[in-house]
């Protein structure tokens, strides 16, 4: 048995490609009372029926012709995913993983790893988490109404300490890579201004930028990073500075509350100075849009596993990660059998193992001509190896 996969080239030149659902509910009745009922008969399998254009160029009609001959009838898998939809409309990125053993029968998946495809932080809203070090600060959470409306906004408190007071993060850099630190800052108690800092021991220097908390205007720019400050209402700023890694290691990029315009300057907090903190992000390269914690939408498919065995399945409700990236999705079909925890959980492409359900194929060419097209075909999943 082998697993037939066609290449994008191929699939793009497809007529149509309808996708389905093959039941086999039992229903039963009652001779004595004339009730109905209906029991499932075995496992829900996808369908898939697709046709190529009539008329193919020649190294396109050869590709679908080494497909049809290599599925040899009824014997070998071809493996699909939904070429109108091959990735989420949900955010969720990233290594998804399953974060619990899933018995068999689950119409549920708790997953790990559901990151947006720009956000190298987790708990990048809830700043209070023992992941996030604060220095010379303390964090109180969830005091203030954040940029989204919600009543997420974290505070930032200097305490009585000499030095720098900020929080930090440690992520892990690649040298040559670009990477861009935000976040969503205001102004709190005293006149304070914010610091974004990417560290000298990954990037050459330490280098970043300090804004006015009153006017968004950047006062210093340190190693002269890409800096922005955009006013995001309410009194919140979004502030970044990108810059590019010179060493692969761990680094410690850091949000804190300056009592000067001086990038370097450290200061004696007051135990009560303050600024609002949200939406921290890091990401590899140019600033794009903090897109929050990661989403799944309803439609959206997951393949569970890989190869012959695996699970196709779509999200039947929307959900939302939490800030560790953890997430639990409403599924159908239900699972045919168990996978065990850490089990891949696929999302760009995911695929399903079709076989044929007529054993022959055809295609057409015209007299004269060197292509083909016409190819069609009618599947079933089917998960025997």
């Amino acid at each position: 048995m082998s697993i037939i996969t066609p290449s994008d080239t191929a699939l793009a030149y497809l007529a149509e490609l309808t996708i389905g659902q093959q039941r086999f509910d039992i229903s039963e009745q009652s001779d004595s009372t004339g009730h109905t009922a209906t029991r499932l008969g075995g496992p829900p399998r996808w369908t898939a029926a697709l046709r190529t254009l009539d008329a193919l160029e020649p190294a396109v009609a050869a590709l679908w012709k080494a497909i049809a001959v290599q599925l040899r009838g009824r014997v070998n898998h071809l493996a699909l995913y939904d070429v109108a939809q091959p990735q989420p409309r949900g955010t969720a990125r990233g290594s998804i993983t399953l974060a619990s053993t899933a018995a068999a029968g689950a119409v549920s998946l708790a997953l790990a790893g559901c990151m947006p495809s720009n956000q190298l932080f987790t708990y990048h809203q809830t700043l209070d988490n023992a992941a996030w070090s604060k220095v010379g600060a303390t964090i109180t959470a969830n005091g203030l109404t954040a940029p989204d409306g919600s009543a997420t906004g974290d505070t930032l408190v200097e305490d009585t300490s000499t030095g720098g007071h900020y929080i930090a993060r440690s992520v892990s850099v690649v040298s040559g890579n670009f990477y861009t630190l935000s976040a969503y800052v205001k102004a709190g108690v005293g006149t304070r201004y914010a610091r974004l800092l990417l560290p000298a021991s990954s990037f050459g220097g330490n280098k970043g930028i300090v804004v006015n908390l009153s006017t968004g205007a950047i006062l210093s720019n340190t190693g002269g990073v890409a800096a922005a400050s955009t006013d995001a209402g309410n009194g919140w700023w979004r502030i970044s500075a990108g810059a590019t890694a010179t060493a692969t290691t761990s680094t410690f990029p850091q949000i804190g509350s300056q009592a000067t315009t001086s990038f370097a300057a450290s200061h004696t907090g007051d135990g009560v100075s303050s600024i609002g903190i949200w939406g921290v992000q890091l990401e590899i390269g140019a600033l794009t849009d903090y897109q929050g914690n990661a989403t799944l939408l309803a439609g959206d498919m997951l393949q569970v596993s890989t190869g012959v065995g695996s699970h196709l399945c779509m999200v039947t409700a929307n959900a939302t990660a939490d800030g560790s990236g953890a997430m639990t999705v409403s599924i159908e079909p239900p699972l045919r059998k168990q996978f065990t925890s850490s089990t891949a959980v696929a999302w760009d492409k995911p695929l399903g193992h079709f076989k044929q359900r007529p054993d022959a194929v055809n295609w057409s060419g015209v007299a004269g001509g060197t292509g083909a097209g016409g190819f069609a075909f009618d599947l079933i999943e089917d998960w025997s190896a």
